[in-house]
This record gives C-alpha cells, sequence and structure tokens, in this order.
C-alpha cells in the first residue's frame, strides 16, 4: 500500500517499501504484487498505474541483478533498459486500447507546460520546442530511474548499500562520454537533428552515471570521517542537488586520481 500511495504522489520515496518487499518477502510475493497492483490501478488511473510500474519493475529487475552478483554500474544500467522498454510498451498496448496514442498524448502534455512557461517573465523558452523536448525524453526518464536506484539502494541496510561508497563507472565508460560530448557540440542541431539529440541523451546518461559516482566518492569520505548520519544527509542534499557539475566532475576525476583505491583498493577493485 505505502509502494502505491508514495508513487502516486512522492515518487522518488517510493523505492524504499519497494526494495524492501523484494528484500524481505521474496521475489514471488513481489512479482505477484507488481503485477497484480498494477492491472487494477491501471483500470482506475492510468498514469498512476505507469509510475508504481516503473518504480517496481526497476526494483525488482535491479535487485534480482544484485542477488546474482552483477556490478552496480551494469545492474543498474540493465534494470533501467529493461523497465524503461516494459513500461513503454506497456503504454502503447493501453494507448491502442484505450483509443489515446502515447506520443500524441506526450506532445499535448508538453505543449501545455512550455505554454506555461512561455507566460512566465525572464524565463528563455527561445530553444524550448516540443520536439526537442521530446526528445531529450529518454536522458529525462533514465536520470529520473537512476535518481529511483540510488535511493532505494541507499536507505536499506543490503549487498548494495555496503558497495555503493564503491561505485565506479567502467573505464571505457570515459570515451563513451568523451564522443558523446563532442557529438552534443558539434554535429548541427538543424541538420543532423536525430544525431545530435542522440548524443545529448546519451551524454545526459554518463554524465548522471560520473555524478553517482561523485556521489559515492563523497560517501567514501564522509564515512571514513565518521560524519553523522544527519549532517551526512543535509550535505548530500545541499551539495548533490546545487552542485551538480562540481559532482559529476568529482567522479569522472576518480577515473585518474583513483580517491578510494589509496586506502582501500582491494575493495574498489572488485566492486568496479
Amino acid at each position: 500500500m505505502l509502494v502505491t500511495l508514495l508513487s502516486g504522489s512522492f515518487l522518488f520515496l517510493a523505492p524504499i517499501p519497494a526494495r524492501y518487499m523484494h528484500l524481505y518477502y521474496g521475489r514471488v510475493a513481489y512479482w505477484l504484487f507488481t503485477i497484480l497492483s498494477t492491472l487494477t490501478i491501471l483500470a482506475v488511473a492510468p498514469q498512476w498505474a505507469f509510475s508504481q510500474a516503473t518504480v517496481l519493475i526497476l526494483i525488482g529487475l535491479f535487485s534480482e541483478l544484485e542477488e546474482m552478483d552483477v556490478p552496480l554500474f551494469y545492474a543498474a544500467s540493465a534494470a533501467i533498459i529493461l523497465s524503461g522498454l516494459t513500461v513503454f510498451l506497456m503504454a502503447l498496448v493501453w494507448g491502442k486500447v484505450a483509443g489515446a496514442p502515447v506520443l500524441t498524448t506526450l506532445k499535448i502534455n508538453i505543449g501545455e507546460v512550455l505554454q506555461q512557461y512561455k507566460n512566465l517573465r525572464g524565463v528563455d523558452t527561445a530553444n524550448l520546442t516540443v520536439a526537442s523536448v521530446l526528445a531529450m525524453f529518454p536522458a529525462i526518464i533514465s536520470g529520473t530511474m537512476m535518481l529511483l536506484v540510488f535511493v532505494g539502494s541507499l536507505f536499506l541496510r543490503s549487498k548494495t548499500s555496503q558497495r555503493l561508497v564503491y561505485f565506479k563507472v567502467p573505464v571505457y565508460g570515459v570515451w563513451i562520454f568523451t564522443a558523446a560530448l563532442a557529438g552534443t557540440f558539434m554535429v548541427d542541431p538543424i541538420k543532423a537533428f536525430y544525431v545530435q539529440k542522440t548524443m545529448s541523451n546519451v551524454l545526459f546518461f554518463m554524465s548522471a552515471a560520473y555524478y553517482f559516482q561523485g556521489l559515492a566518492v563523497m560517501g567514501f569520505y564522509f564515512k571514513k570521517l565518521r560524519v553523522n548520519y544527519f549532517l551526512r544527509t543535509v550535505l548530500f542534499f545541499v551539495i548533490g542537488l546545487h552542485l551538480f557539475i562540481f559532482v559529476a566532475g568529482l567522479g569522472l576525476s576518480d577515473l585518474w586520481f583513483e580517491y578510494r583505491s589509496k586506502t582501500y583498493k582491494k575493495p574498489v577493485n572488485k566492486v568496479s
């Protein structure tokens, strides 16, 4: 019940009870609840059903992969991709049955939001169009899912919560990041719209991955310095929310400086 309520109100807290359910009630009860509750809510409030399904499928897949000892980066990436595709296919099927095409509905909703922004003074919306916002939807959704996995893993004691401070993006990730960065700013967004937007989505995904690596580095030193839980939470929110570029840069630079391996080289190498 708590998963259902939070997925319709405070979405970013919903992964916590979902994670608890999978850890303490097992996969059979978890997936039965996922299927039955989603189908029930779908008949009443489709958008609510899709948000709940996203949380439950994402956390469920991630937890299953975690139990198979898949490294954190690959477990999170696979869970994000598979759950995103599953929910998107569900939305397509529901759209056909209900006679409300998903893309058309998204365009209408995005158009309404953009119109509200255009009515605000001091907000530059010259470069914001329905097409450009829709093209960045994969990045927006994947970034949201990353945060859901992070919240679900951080606040419950498990194998993953103990390993979060050692999270690392694979070494080859820097080449993907570099290629995406070049493509985003060097490819003409008008002549090669889809190529440029694809690169932008990849850049956002990799930046978010390095952002969470930066948070892991911060968490490592908070733990090493024995910062109390309350102060640690406040610092995470203040620094994490307001200094995205700094935290992402910290995670990216960890590739060369290896901030954590100087003290705990074996655990870091094992997790990465």
